[in-house]
């Protein structure tokens, strides 16, 4: 942990302090050493001149009376001040030796140590607490590590900036606010870390919820500007459609978790407003007719769930094409005749014409072949759909065949006499095309 300038500043003082103890303590040994040769040279002097036996060596000792006062003297003064006693190497006695003050080794902290404390001046020697090259190199780590914030700053600033125009609500935007601005004084998250750890977010998965979508289903995630600009384009093609209120971020996430782009979108819209809504009432009504499951108050909703593909729901609109030109000429419009002529690939113009043709001559043709049962020879709407619709030769042919047999029936009567035509199926025939 950093230190504090108070705790600086003690240990600066406790450091001043130590060193000047240890200067007192050596000038305190140099000055009873002095003393202690001042007093035997005094007593030397002092004997001398008072002619007394001092210069007289005393028994065995070898030394004189004044040597052995002056050497009880140096035992008693080292043993006051903790020194030692020595034998004289300039002469006979002793000489006391002082004690030596302890030694103080300061300890120079190095940059990493957790008392580390960057000196005021480090290019003066007397500092001790680093050398020049570790003060270069803590001031080329602080200046990267200030270079490296404000890079990360700068960064998160341009994502917050970046992210107001995602179309977040304001109470989604304050929580994401509050994550970079946790992230930013966070030394373990980079500006690309926070991007991968803010996707994560459960705000931030709502607000893209078709990437959600597109991951499970084994799709690449958009890009959030991809993103938008689909949901941009969808909007426009909706708004075309006069169905605007259907632009919801609900609606946009499942057609692009669906991956339904936004021209299939203007697809889809068409088919259900221009083709259907807009149209004829008795489309909508046969496409209700043949599936029961559809809602009549969502149909555009339907039409835009990316569950039901396009070609699904261009068979449905045809059916409903199909099924309504066929109700509208007064014919059976049954489920099964109406996907056959779907899958044939009718259109709605050309179901249109057919009906209206088949219209006409089902009621002649069927009743002749009521009349000429005998012969085998009928005609009924599917023969009539296979020969306007599909050119079905065969089915042409029955309907030639029974105009051949009004004909020759009317023939044979009393040379075209008044009444030979009572019925009036010829007339009705030949109005209809049929001879």
């Amino acid at each position: 942990m950093a230190q504090t300038a108070a705790q600086k500043a003690l240990a600066a003082a406790k450091a001043q302090i130590a060193k000047t103890e240890a200067s007192l303590a050596n000038a305190q040994a140099v000055q009873r050493s002095l003393a202690i040769g001042d007093r035997a040279m005094d007593a030397q002097l002092a004997a001398k001149a008072a002619d007394v036996p001092y210069t007289v060596k005393v028994g065995t000792t070898g030394l004189t009376q004044a040597q052995l006062d002056a050497q009880a003297n140096a035992i008693a003064t080292a043993k006051q001040i903790g020194g030692t006693v020595i034998a004289n190497p300039n002469g006979p006695g002793v000489k006391v030796v002082a004690p030596t003050a302890p030694v103080i080794k300061k300890k120079v902290p190095v940059l990493g140590d957790p008392d580390y404390v960057a000196p005021d001046n480090p290019a003066d020697p007397a500092s001790g607490l680093m050398t020049k090259e570790q003060w270069d190199a803590i001031q080329s780590k602080t200046a990267e590590e200030a270079r490296l914030a404000n890079e990360k700053r700068d960064a998160f600033a341009l994502i917050q900036q970046a992210m107001q125009g995602y179309g977040f609500s304001a109470e989604e935007y304050a929580q994401l606010s509050q994550y970079i601005e946790s992230a930013l004084i966070n030394p373990k998250i980079g500006p690309n870390q926070m991007v991968l750890e803010l996707r994560a977010l459960p705000v931030y998965k709502a607000r893209f919820a078709g990437n959600e979508t597109r991951i499970k289903n084994g799709l690449n995630a958009l890009s959030e500007a991809n993103y938008i600009e689909q949901e941009n384009s969808i909007a426009q093609y909706l708004k075309a459609g006069g169905v605007s209120n259907l632009g919801t971020r609900s609606t946009y996430a499942k057609l692009i978790g669906g991956a339904v782009s936004p021209t299939e979108v203007g697809k889809r819209v068409n088919m259900a407003v221009d083709r259907v809504t807009t149209a004829d009432p008795a489309i909508m009504k046969q496409i209700y007719k043949y599936n029961p499951n559809i809602s009549q108050q969502d149909l555009v909703s339907y039409f835009l769930d990316p569950d039901n593909t396009l070609p699904q729901l261009e068979k449905k609109v045809a059916m409903g094409e199909i099924g309504a030109a066929a109700t509208q000429a007064g014919l059976d419009a049954g489920f099964g005749r109406i996907e056959d002529l779907q899958q044939y690939g009718v259109s709605r113009g050309q179901a249109i014409a057919g009906y209206g043709n088949i219209g006409q001559v089902l009621p002649i043709a069927g009743k002749l072949g009521d009349v000429y049962s005998e012969s085998g020879v009928t005609y009924d709407q599917t023969a009539g759909e296979s020969e306007f619709f599909k050119s079905n030769a065969a089915a042409m042919n029955k309907r030639e065949r029974l105009a051949a047999m009004e004909r020759g029936t009317y023939a044979a009567s009393a040379g075209n006499a008044p009444g030979a035509y009572s019925t009036g199926y010829l007339k009705k025939s030949s109005a209809a095309g049929l001879i």
